[in-house]
């Protein structure tokens, strides 16, 4: 399953979502799209357009357990997600 960033911030409560990772629960009416967000476990209704796919940095790895991404669009790098074991 494909992790995505939230990259809209254009008020207040898009602010607070802005950068967030979340990965994609299922197709709503339209274009939007239901969202949990990884850090809190909240969920959003959300456009697809506010999503960027978030891909694997090997590069940046500090362990063997890949805990670093970069984005796809750009090279800012999101909170790395806790190890799932």
């Amino acid at each position: 399953m494909n992790l995505y960033r939230y990259a809209w911030g254009n008020n207040e409560k898009r602010q607070s979502l802005k950068n967030r990772t979340c990965r994609i629960l299922g197709a709503e009416l339209g274009n939007a799209v239901r969202i949990r967000f990884i850090d809190s476990g909240k969920e959003e209704v959300v456009s697809r357009y506010a999503l960027r796919k978030v891909t694997l940095n090997l590069a940046t790895a500090d362990t063997p357990s890949i805990n670093r991404f970069r984005f796809a669009r750009g090279f800012n790098t999101c909170t790395p997600l806790p190890v799932r074991r």
